[in-house]
């Protein structure tokens, strides 16, 4: 492969961060607004995460079996996850629940959740295709693309202390800030993030590199 289809490192590592950023609050932000700010009782909260989980262990193989079969029409689907991804942050954070909190948290959640989960997997399976056109293979692109995570995940960690200083909303601005840094990343991008090349990484990033493990430290650790 060619110097010029070489993969751009700092778009994993861009990606890599706003994954990272994006699992933090399933596990940490989300659970302490909801209670705090609608009354919604830790034990129901609690309730919602354990079905994630067993949720995610039926969607996980699911997710990697539909993205094989994808083909050339990965990037559109990759956009779109990353389209729910953003709208079930805002939706989580910004907008006031429309119905029942605990039942509005529950649907929001799962979005988020499940849209992680989709690009995750894609994205993990980029690397492992993208490392084949790299000197430093699959090392290389694992620095870049856990340093962006890293980075992430310590931003989105800090980020609502530090917002809290010039707002009343510092998780409504969170949210915002998120929505703002997804329209920076090429969700679409079929080389940069699911090309149809990846479909053979797909099943052995499926064992080796899902995102089953638990946020906040998924994107970054998994």
């Amino acid at each position: 492969m060619s110097t010029a289809q070489r993969p751009s490192l700092p778009s994993f590592a861009l990606f890599g961060g706003f994954l990272a950023a994006a699992g933090l609050p399933i596990y940490i932000f989300a659970p302490t607004f909801y209670a705090e700010n609608y009354g919604v009782g830790l034990t129901a909260i609690a309730a919602v995460l354990f079905w994630l989980r067993l949720l995610d262990a039926v969607q996980d193989p699911l997710f990697g079996w539909i993205s094989e079969r994808l083909g050339r029409e990965r990037g559109f689907w990759i956009g779109f996850a990353g389209f729910i991804l953003v709208g079930a942050m805002i939706l989580l954070f910004a907008i006031p629940p429309r119905t029942a909190p605990l039942l509005w948290f529950a649907l929001s959640i799962t979005g988020l959740f499940s849209a992680f989960s989709f690009l995750t997997i894609n994205f993990y399976a980029q690397g492992i295709t993208a490392a084949a056109s790299l000197p430093g293979g699959h090392m290389q692109v694992a620095a870049w693309r856990e340093t962006g995570a890293l980075i992430g995940v310590c931003l989105a960690a800090v980020a609502p202390g530090l917002l809290v200083l010039w707002t009343q909303a510092p998780m409504l601005s969170f949210a915002l800030g998120f929505a703002a840094i997804g329209l920076l990343v090429p969700l679409g991008d079929a080389p940069a993030m699911g090309g149809p090349d990846t479909a053979g990484a797909l099943e052995l990033q499926t064992d080796l590199a899902g995102p089953t493990c638990a946020p906040p430290v998924g994107a970054s650790l998994c």
